[in-house]
């Protein structure tokens, strides 16, 4: 199910606006070693808004609009975290993670997805070998920075 751009819209100033409200203690675990996080969306709104949150909670952030893109700039960077949408055009964000995970055998991988038809994407990449974690949009930001923080210390 698509989500509406009024929808999507007030998806965005909710979690933008719930940002502001994380926990205190969500807030230091993000702060006591900066963790470099790929953000990817095709959505250049919502790219750009996880980005700005995450930044103001310590992290440090690249942002990418497509799969191609944060593929060049996961091999530049070495990012310690993936955080990638999964429905994009041409290269997924399933795809993407593969792809990293085989240069970055390091980089944990967070996907996330506001679509439900995703389900064979997933099957496909776990027939490779492939696990990866996954969140549903919308993503509250003290959900967003605990699974984050988990991910980096395992």
């Amino acid at each position: 199910m698509l989500v509406s751009e009024l929808e999507e819209v007030s998806t965005i100033e909710a979690f933008a606006n719930s940002g502001a409200h994380c926990r205190r203690e969500v807030v230091q675990a993000s702060l006591r070693k900066h963790i470099d996080v790929l953000v990817v969306d095709d959505n250049q709104l919502i790219a750009d808004t996880t980005s700005a949150i995450l930044n103001q909670l310590g992290f440090r952030t690249i942002t990418a609009y497509d799969g191609g893109t944060a593929l060049r700039m996961a091999a530049e960077s070495s990012p310690d975290i993936l955080l990638s949408d999964v429905m994009m055009p041409i290269l997924n964000g399933v795809e993407l993670a593969i792809s990293v995970r085989k240069i970055l055998p390091e980089t944990a991988v967070l996907l996330f997805t506001g679509q439900t038809a995703t389900d064979d994407i997933f099957e496909d990449a776990r027939r490779k070998g492939y696990f990866f974690e996954i969140l549903n949009k919308p993503i509250h930001p003290d959900e967003l920075v605990s699974r984050l923080n988990r991910l980096r210390r395992n």
